[in-house]
């Protein structure tokens, strides 16, 4: 029998219930809403009036392949469990799918061992599925449980597919595009469309040759961003050697800032986000309810072949699935 998310969220805010109780049902939580996605709309409903449910900032952390992604998330991690040893910090880290198997093949639990037993930060990996945004439908509603339980800030480090990975402006307030030498020039740069995704962009591996090369190429393009008027204020961070610590401290204290001086503007758009969630799981569902018991390839003949018009076959449709659902209700 599935489990009830509501009752889920209710022994989560048990007085009675331990922390480590706290963690295993939330653990439970994300497992039901990463295999079955459309439940986040449960979890919205239960905790949409709760304003301790959500992180002051959630960081979306980007950018090439090699270019440092999880190390510098491993160091930020660091910083911030260092200024509050009291608080949570949860890392959602969406890796590229096993194809055998559908899960996560790199596993953030191997690059971020030392993490792995500190009560204080939740670790979550997720498969990206093949979704090309490099984020499964699951992951909106893993983040949003690891809000649920206290974790501020939450940091969700993403495939680094590039040009794909557009989908991660849906789920955080700030997004971090990380560079490094080698990752190409400010041509590749452009071209992987990283430049219009990013609030604060960072140059890692700063103590490699070619690094103030990088550096003075983002300064460049930003401004021309800023000419160009998007809308959102880049912001370039000092150079960073996240293996060493170098810089680390400056980019938390700027997160840190950024999260003080647009809270309302995040929380207008967290609940545009929410409405836009719940409209999305509706218009699926009733898809799927469409497709019960209906012949597709017979209404494929009926355009291809018999040559009806395609919104007369889909009115058709419509209409039927209105008399199944009249036909059930009055039996």
């Amino acid at each position: 029998m599935s489990q009830s998310i509501q009752a889920l969220v209710g022994r989560i805010r048990s007085e009675d219930a331990s922390d480590a109780e706290r963690r295993r049902t939330a653990a439970r939580m994300m497992t039901i809403i990463e295999d079955e996605p459309f439940r986040i709309v449960e979890l919205i409903q239960a905790v949409i009036t709760e304003e301790d449910a959500h992180s002051k900032l959630v960081v979306g952390v980007t950018g090439p392949s090699g270019s440092g992604k999880s190390t510098l998330t491993d160091a930020v991690v660091s910083e911030f469990r260092k200024r509050n040893s009291n608080g949570c910090v949860g890392v959602v880290a969406v890796d590229p799918s096993s194809p055998f198997t559908g899960g996560a093949i790199l596993g953030d639990r191997i690059r971020m061992m030392k993490h792995t037993t500190d009560p204080g930060v939740f670790i979550r990996s997720l498969a990206s599925r093949g979704h090309l945004g490099g984020l499964s439908l699951g992951t909106s509603g893993v983040s949003r449980v690891m809000q649920l339980i206290g974790c501020d800030p939450l940091i969700i480090e993403t495939v680094g597919v590039g040009q794909n990975e557009v989908e991660i402006l849906e789920l955080a307030d700030l997004v971090v595009v990380v560079q490094s030498p080698g990752a190409g020039d400010s041509t590749q740069m452009l071209k992987a469309g990283l430049l219009e995704i990013g609030d604060v962009f960072v140059v890692n591996k700063s103590d490699l040759p070619g690094a103030e090369d990088v550096h003075s190429q983002l300064r460049s393009m930003i401004e021309l961003r800023r000419e160009c008027g998007s809308g959102r204020e880049p912001v370039l961070a000092v150079p960073i050697c996240a293996h060493t610590g170098k810089g680390v401290a400056e980019l938390v204290d700027l997160l840190s800032r950024l999260a003080e001086e647009n809270q309302s503007l995040w929380r207008e758009r967290r609940a545009a986000q929410m409405r836009d969630e719940v409209r999305h799981v509706i218009l699926e569902t009733a898809t799927g309810l469409l497709r019960e018991g209906v012949d597709e390839q017979t209404l494929v003949r009926r355009v291809l072949e018999q040559g009806e018009a395609l919104e007369e076959v889909s009115r058709d449709l419509v209409a039927r699935a209105a008399e199944e659902i009249k036909r059930h209700h009055g039996s």
